[in-house]
């Protein structure tokens, strides 16, 4: 069993533009999509206050779409960071995130991985399966990747 709870740790990054705060979070499986919204407030409203308004970028296992209906559009966490200027990249929309590998075997595949960026320009979004060269799953999660191409509006 797990001992503990989900935790999100953040760094601030600098790089030939100036310093962005880079956060990865991993929200709870294990709960109703009402939980995550409010965890997603919570974790906002820490970053508010420890960005000095830097460029944010978010990321991680959101667990979003890990309820009875399987519908990740319907998580209030989304609304709420868009709320907060934050824009969601997950790559293409209809590509899952979650896979059977050698560790995990989820009765259904579902887009549980994103990144939320505000104040940065996102060029692109992908999803990179986690596979070895030999086709044999690494993670029961996919790879999910931004471009960062530049800082936006603040």
């Amino acid at each position: 069993p797990r001992i503990g709870g989900r935790l999100a740790i953040g760094a601030r990054i600098m790089t030939d533009s100036g310093p962005f705060l880079a956060v990865s979070v991993h929200l709870e499986s294990d709960a109703p999509e009402s939980y995550r919204g409010r965890q997603m407030e919570y974790l906002l409203d820490q970053i508010d206050t420890i960005s000095d308004r830097l460029p944010v970028l978010v990321g991680g296992a959101l667990n979003t779409g890990n309820s009875p209906s399987g519908d990740w559009r319907e998580e209030r966490l989304f609304s709420i960071a868009d709320g907060r200027g934050y824009t969601a990249h997950s790559g293409d929309e209809s590509t899952l995130t979650t896979r059977l590998s050698r560790l995990a075997r989820p009765s259904r595949h579902m887009k549980l991985d994103w990144f939320f960026a505000r104040g940065l320009e996102i060029s692109e979004s992908e999803i990179v399966p986690a596979l070895d060269p030999g086709g044999m799953p690494l993670s029961d999660h996919d790879i999910v990747t931004v471009n960062i191409v530049g800082f936006g509006k603040r």
